[in-house]
């Protein structure tokens, strides 16, 4: 099992404010935009998972797993793909 750490660099005060984006499963980039997008077989509880374990905090550990997320669904090549924001309480 991997961790996905999240981070707000921008101060020692700053917090996760929004989970612009999150999924567990195979999530692809989209080039022409920067955005990520949600692939066919993610797990559905991702959003509110890493919502109730990040928003508020300035940092948190995310374990990579069906046990964590859900299952993905995925037959293999399953990763998380977490876009964020952070601001200052």
């Amino acid at each position: 099992m991997e961790d996905m750490f999240l981070s707000c660099h921008e101060s020692p005060k700053s917090i996760i404010k929004k989970i612009n984006f999150a999924d567990y499963g195979n999530p692809s980039d989209c080039e022409k935009n920067k955005k990520s997008r949600h692939g066919n077989c993610g797990a559905a509880a991702t959003l509110r998972v890493v919502e109730q374990n990040c928003l508020g905090k300035h940092n948190c550990a995310l374990i990579i797993s069906d046990e964590m997320f859900g299952p993905s669904h995925c037959k293999r090549d399953f990763r998380l793909t977490v876009e964020y924001t952070c601001t200052k309480p």
